[in-house]
């Protein structure tokens, strides 16, 4: 690595042996612990879901679904074929209100409202994923606590979610089923390996946002974690940039990896290694954002003149020393995205047999479209979680999974 990089580097903890998984782990678990018994301790909510693993899928009935996501609000109908193969029709996507703009409630749920409206005419219920955190009821409906990935829509904020939809759509014939994307992630990892046999199941996402679920035995139902809001911050760097985002106090460990981020703090880093005069000539300083497909696309191909850092390169060298920090910087998040993953097969208590391995399902653009976050990602994780802890388990990608778990919600319930 270059005589310049890696001081850098080390400086501001930007290289993945910054973190200690052994360590960070324990902190982790012992945080969802404490967040179980409702310790103000934790950073972490662990959201009771009153989801269990047990669910009945009605087959060839058709169910509204919503998937509130990180940037985009999807709906569509969903069923399930008499293989229970999941049969998706009249799919339409848009962005999520208050992405743009602050909207107030009124406006929040009316755009919602209006986008699903035209499917209620072939569903009785509603399943609706919303992939910020909410804390659950025993009736299945959910009250918004706070919006991440920079959503604006505070109003929104102490509202039952279900509830308020209903009203917005002036229904009171429609059951609406809440659920955490990643609790419909769980069960969409759960429907889609029937055929297979595997201990238990974690649902986890990285995507705009990141998140982890997983079933737990103590209280026999679906823990959502809400693990973005894990209150840990690697370096300097990452305390700095978490000071610029909208709620600085809110969702620290989401800052760090999630897609709505990365390419925001890549381009931070960059700054700060442009004054630290890491480079030798450049014109990175006329960069006036990056994004983390940009990023990704750089590091797949350093050469593409179509890309705004490849511009910026002058030298063979700066080249390379762009390659090697971005590079670490992915690197970095794929071993935060395992000490997630990591955290949540710990925490099931399962995966000590190898023929009965712990079902991880994965969703979200971030760790399938990154250049090698997912392939570092797993690197880590069966070095941790099977070297040494012994502990087995698989990666599973099941498309649409908050749609098909958001589906199999409302149906089983």
């Amino acid at each position: 690595m270059s005589r310049k990089v890696t001081p850098f580097l080390e400086k501001y903890n930007l290289l993945e042996s910054s973190i200690d998984l052994e360590k960070e782990s324990q902190r982790f678990l012992k945080e969802m612990e404490w967040g179980l018994l409702k310790n103000k301790e934790s950073s972490l909510a662990m959201i009771y879901t009153y989801l269990d693993l047990n669910f009945d899928l009605p087959l060839n009935e058709k169910v509204a679904v919503i998937d509130a996501g990180g940037t985009n609000l999807r709906t569509c109908l969903v069923s399930f074929n008499k293989n229970r193969e999941a049969v998706i029709e009249n799919f339409e996507l848009q962005r999520m209100p208050g992405f743009d703009k602050e909207v107030s409630d009124k406006e929040f749920f009316a755009i919602i409202a209006k986008q699903v409206k035209p499917l209620l005419k072939e569903s009785r219920s509603i399943g609706f994923s919303f992939s910020y955190e909410a804390q659950s009821l025993p009736n299945l409906d959910a009250i918004a606590v706070g919006f991440s990935k920079e959503i604006k829509a505070q109003q929104v904020i102490g509202k039952k979610l279900g509830v308020s939809l209903s009203e917005a759509l002036k229904l009171k014939d429609k059951r609406v089923i809440l659920l955490n994307d990643t609790v419909a992630t769980l069960l969409a990892g759960k429907k889609s390996s029937l055929s297979k046999h595997y201990g238990t199941y974690v649902g986890y996402i990285l995507g705009t946002g990141t998140n982890s679920a997983y079933y737990e035995k103590s209280v026999g139902q679906i823990i959502n974690t809400e693990t973005g809001a894990y209150d840990y911050v690697v370096g300097p760097l990452d305390d700095a940039f978490i000071k610029t985002t909208e709620i600085p106090s809110y969702h620290r460990f989401e800052k760090m990896v999630g897609g709505a981020y990365l390419g925001s703090f890549a381009h931070f880093v960059l700054k700060q290694a442009a004054s630290d005069s890491v480079f030798e000539k450049s014109a990175f300083e006329n960069i006036e954002r990056l994004t983390t497909k940009e990023v990704s696309q750089f590091l797949e191909n350093p050469y593409n003149k179509a890309n705004v850092l490849t511009q910026g390169v002058q030298t063979q060298t700066d080249s390379y020393r762009l390659t090697v920090i971005f590079d670490s910087l992915i690197r970095r998040c794929a071993k935060l995205t395992a000490l997630g993953i990591s955290a949540a097969v710990l925490k099931s208590g399962e995966g000590k047999d190898p023929n009965n391995r712990v079902c991880v399902n994965v969703d979200g653009s971030t760790f399938y479209k990154t250049k090698n976050l997912k392939e570092y990602t797993n690197e880590y994780l069966s070095s941790f979680l099977e070297k040494e802890k012994n502990i087995y388990f698989e990666l599973v990608h099941i498309e649409s999974s908050p749609v098909i778990g958001a589906a199999i919600a409302a149906l089983g319930n």
